[in-house]
């Protein structure tokens, strides 16, 4: 049977030190959080805040209250169409990935901009294309790190729906860091034949992105950004 273990949003307990915040998620009786610094800690306005200090605290915090932080969550606009201001996220993100890592968080996770946010004029599918221009830059530090990188669709932003987020997945970047594997129901994970098979498909994958080779939007490329 599936073990499930359930959590809760740190900023949703208010603002105060991790020691603070973990100790009422404890109190309450959950067993890990999902993590947003800018959300919940007094102090940090941006992700230059996230010192080595306040890392160590929050890791002392997880120790003393035995909580697990499952996503660090970080939200910045990796898909807006305003490429000075992609880039810079895009950059916020990825300093995010070590304190990831150093926190054993399950996963890094953002949403993907809402359109409501996006310049007068930028299409879904341009919204699409930032995204992809971001994770980019971002998937190749996070598989160098071990650190699993997660996406939330929502119905208002740049992926809303699960076939936009699957074909960014299995988009010619995304082939690179997509693993199929097949097993039957109910069957324990083999981690040994999953490296195995990773090595083998990532290959295949690679292969057919090469032959199925696809254009980036023409209409974004040509919209001049801003």
């Amino acid at each position: 049977m599936a073990i499930f273990t359930v959590g809760a949003r740190l900023h949703d307990y208010g603002k105060g030190t991790p020691d603070e915040l973990f100790g009422k998620v404890s109190a309450d009786g959950f067993a890990c959080v999902q993590l947003a610094y800018k959300k919940c800690v007094p102090g940090v306005a941006s992700y230059a805040d996230v010192t080595p200090q306040l890392v160590q605290n929050t890791l002392e915090a997880q120790k003393k209250h035995n909580i697990a932080v499952a996503v660090l969550g970080t939200y910045v606009e990796l898909a807006i169409a305003d490429e000075v201001q992609r880039s810079a996220n895009a950059a916020d993100f990825k300093s995010q990935l070590a304190v990831c890592k150093a926190l054993n968080a399950g996963c890094i996770g953002t949403e993907t901009t809402g359109m409501h946010k996006q310049p007068a004029g930028t299409t879904r599918e341009c919204a699409q294309y930032m995204l992809c221009k971001s994770l980019e830059t971002i998937l190749p530090e996070a598989e160098r790190l071990g650190v699993t990188v997660a996406i939330e669709p929502v119905v208002g932003d740049s992926t809303n729906t699960p076939q936009v987020i699957s074909d960014i997945i299995f988009s010619e970047f995304g082939l690179r860091y997509a693993v199929k594997i097949e097993r039957e129901p109910n069957a324990p994970f083999d981690f040994e034949a999953y490296d195995r098979r990773r090595a083998e498909q990532l290959q295949v994958y690679v292969a057919q992105a090469e032959q199925n080779r696809v254009p980036p939007p023409n209409r974004c490329l040509q919209e001049p950004l801003r």
